[in-house]
């Protein structure tokens, strides 16, 4: 009962995707990046680390579902 996705929301789907996974990683290296100041970059640092790893599974999910949306389109 593979029904067909609309492109709207193909599109849609994809983008969040593509968007989450690149701001998890660039969330991931700034708290790497932001562990130069010492009081107040250990407090940033984690939360970044929560916030990236939120945004790579976010994105992740996205595009599993983009790719099973573009095989229901085939």
């Amino acid at each position: 009962m593979n029904e067909m996705v609309p492109r709207e929301q193909l599109v849609e789907v994809g983008t969040r995707g593509v968007g989450g996974v690149a701001g998890g990683a660039v969330a991931l290296i700034l708290g790497r990046v932001i562990t130069i100041i010492p009081v107040v970059g250990n407090v940033a640092s984690s939360l970044l680390g929560l916030v990236g790893i939120g945004l790579l599974g976010y994105g992740a999910y996205n595009v599993y579902k983009f790719i099973r949306g573009l095989k229901a389109r085939s």
